[in-house]
């Protein structure tokens, strides 16, 4: 629902002249509603559009941003985060649920303009972390290029792989080999379902030809 909300969306959103604040301000400003919710995927279309429409409108540039001592800041900034994650992340007492972006302010017991600014620290750093992703990524093409080129595929069917683990309480209690293992076996997820195999199965799915032509 989001993604077909967005492909509408863009080519109006793309003529306003501060398009990509405003729809920070509205991803904001959803978390307000209280009856802005799962239904039909509202309040995560509205608080993921502005991810959709960095892409869109800057994309390329995020790509080629580059300055001098850029890489090394990239990795510090990297690093820092992961640390900041791993070891203060309890003491922060922010519930992981902020970061799926579903519900309004007021389901997690707190007070609007806390939760607003939560959201918002949310959006300043996924964007810092993004561009350092993006400045590390190799200007030539590499032996996992294709896996990056189909990466739809991991967002749209990762879904169904997460859905069995919680199922089988898998993040329930973890252990310090769950931990472990859970990095390659999501890097192995990813590799499978971004195959050209995967291609070939969904594809007709997801990007069938009529929607190509109604969006041209």
């Amino acid at each position: 629902m989001s993604l077909l909300a967005w492909r509408f969306i863009l080519p109006a959103a793309a003529q306003f002249k501060y398009a990509l604040l405003l729809s920070i301000i509205a991803g904001i400003a959803v978390g307000l509603d209280a009856r802005a919710g799962t239904y039909l995927s509202l309040s995560r279309t509205i608080s993921f559009f502005p991810f959709f429409l960095l892409g869109n409108l800057y994309g390329k540039k995020l790509l080629t941003f580059d300055f001098k001592y850029a890489k090394v800041l990239s990795i510090i900034l990297l690093v820092m985060a992961f640390l900041l994650v791993y070891f203060f992340y309890r003491r922060l007492n922010i519930s992981p649920d902020y970061l799926l972006m579903k519900e309004p302010y007021y389901k997690f017991d707190t007070y609007v303009l806390k939760g607003a600014a939560i959201r918002l620290m949310i959006y300043a750093v996924s964007f810092v972390l993004m561009l350092s992703f993006f400045n590390l990524l190799p200007n030539r093409k590499t032996l996992i290029s294709g896996l990056g080129a189909r990466g739809m595929y991991v967002y749209m069917l990762h879904i169904f792989i997460n859905g069995i683990m919680i199922k089988m309480n898998v993040y329930e209690h973890p252990t310090l080999l769950t931990q472990i293992l859970l990095i390659p076996f999501a890097i192995l997820c990813t590799v499978i379902l971004a195959s050209k195999y995967t291609e070939k199965i969904f594809k007709p799915i997801f990007f069938p030809e009529y929607v190509k032509k109604l969006f041209k």
